[in-house]
């Protein structure tokens, strides 16, 4: 305990004086250290009065000297921990080649990421003040699924993105590209998409981590991550219309140039039997969609056989199915000889119809869109006869490894109304699309696929399955098997 006569001097000693008159001028200080910041007692005894000794003794406390070594080991541990973070924190920005913990867009942590998005900062490819583009965007789109509606765009969408949760396939956004001057929307959207899909990935995976304990787990998963670097991140998009808008393929053009499309096609008649009752199903179940859908009624198959019924949507029409007139837009072919040109007319144009020419005020073949990617072709019944085949050259396609393909479901879409387009009420529709169908397939066998941009699998099949189609599938057995509205039949 601490004599109440003690003083405290300004600098925090302690010292005690002792009146000479009362048997000597000892003083006890009680000095602090400036190293270890502990306090000692020293006893002085001034040698011109009476005392025991003319030299200085120290007596110190045992109590304040422990405490003074579990104080310095404390601090050492403190600075040991900074400098052991800080080294962590040095080695983790090697790691990475440089890149940062953080990313500045909506705080996306890619040191979180076991899926990493090796994407460039959104803000060094568009220009948010104008709207425009500043520097190339096809990473976004690697490859996409762009026709045509009804010919299994979904089962190979889902086919791809069964690779890993590395392949991110957004579905819909493309279609933003169809409207003029709309691609800074598409690439704003693709970008958040593809970030939103990775973090929603690796929360579901690894559940949402604090920044230090992300920092610990990361390197357990880069050294996972080196057993699969085989599977790369890719990133595409799913929009089977996006061929037959006026604007897709200019967009394409223009902006997606290294991009692989993959276009899937279907003989028209089964194609306009699943296009309408698909249509019915949405109109009977929900009529909030029918006006997303511009639908107010349901039309009859007979007005929705041709694509000039200003009353019904155009993506609803039976000329969808004209196919070589949209892929001609891609400029694969030369499109010089006089045979081809009259093969890309309008249906139905003669020689003597002045507007049937082909110009630059063509509905489908204008704007000129030359496309500089590769272009893989998928008929339909691919998916089910040879899936084998189309498993390993869509996969060399892609530069992917794609899984077994899980059985394609063969459900028809029956509701109230739904049509079977082999019923005789319907034989002049078939004619119709017939036609399509010829002229299609004659004019993808003869130009299309002799492109060295274009790829198809199982050639021999792909070639006979579209000579096929000059025969109304209803007149065979095999045709009318396949559109029957029962659960076994699509």
């Amino acid at each position: 305990m601490i004599d109440p006569d003690v003083e405290l001097s300004p600098v925090g000693s302690v010292r005690k004086t002792i009146d000479p008159n009362n048997g000597g001028s000892a003083s006890a200080d009680m000095v602090q250290h400036e190293d270890t910041a502990d306090f000692r007692w020293r006893k002085t005894i001034d040698p011109n009065n009476e005392g025991p000794s003319s030299a200085d003794t120290v007596q110190e406390d045992d109590t304040p000297d422990r405490w003074n070594k579990v104080l310095c080991q404390l601090n050492m541990k403190a600075k040991h921990i900074a400098i052991a973070t800080a080294f962590g924190i040095v080695l983790l920005l090697i790691r990475t080649n440089g890149s940062t913990i953080f990313t500045t867009h909506n705080n996306f942590r890619r040191s979180n990421s076991r899926v990493r998005i090796n994407l460039p900062r959104l803000s060094k490819m568009v220009d948010k003040k104008h709207k425009t583009i500043i520097a190339p965007v096809n990473k976004l789109m690697e490859f996409a699924i762009v026709g045509f509606n009804r010919c299994g765009t979904t089962s190979l969408k889902e086919w791809i993105a069964g690779v890993s949760e590395r392949v991110v396939i957004t579905s819909g956004g493309a279609m933003a590209l169809g409207k003029k001057n709309s691609t800074y929307s598409f690439v704003t959207g693709q970008y958040h998409k593809i970030e939103g899909r990775i973090r929603y990935a690796n929360d579901a995976k690894h559940g949402k981590r604090r920044f230090f304990f992300g920092m610990l787990e990361k390197h357990k998963e880069e050294e996972e991550e080196k057993k699969h670097r085989h599977v790369r991140s890719v990133y595409g998009t799913k929009s089977p219309g996006l061929l037959n808008t006026m604007y897709g393929p200019t967009a394409l053009s223009q902006h997606f140039n290294e991009t692989k499309l993959i276009v899937g096609i279907r003989h028209p008649i089964p194609w306009f039997q699943s296009m309408y009752n698909d249509q019915l199903k949405f109109h009977n179940a929900d009529t909030s969609s029918n006006s997303r859908r511009g639908l107010k009624t349901m039309p009859s198959p007979a007005d929705l056989l041709n694509c000039g019924n200003e009353d019904y949507p155009t993506r609803f029409c039976g000329g969808r199915v004209e196919y070589h007139r949209y892929l001609a837009r891609l400029h694969k072919t030369s499109m010089t000889s006089s045979e081809e040109r009259s093969a890309l007319r309008h249906y139905g144009c003669t020689d003597g119809t002045r507007d049937c020419k082909i110009s630059d005020k063509d509905d489908l073949l204008y704007p000129s869109a030359p496309f500089g990617g590769q272009i893989m072709l998928v008929e339909l019944g691919q998916l089910f006869a040879r899936k084998e085949e189309l498993r390993n050259d869509l996969g060399h396609f892609l530069n992917l490894e794609l899984p077994d393909m899980t059985p394609l479901s063969k459900k028809g879409l029956v509701s109230d109304g739904s049509i079977n387009i082999c019923d005789e009420i319907y034989s002049d529709i078939r004619g119709v699309l017939l036609n399509h169908a010829v002229r299609s397939s004659r004019w993808i066998l003869r130009y299309f696929i002799e492109s060295p941009d274009v790829v198809v699998s199982s050639r021999e099949y792909f070639i006979e399955t579209l000579e096929n189609w000059g025969t109304d599938p209803c007149t065979t057995r095999h045709g009318r098997e396949l559109m029957r509205l029962d659960d076994a039949y699509a």
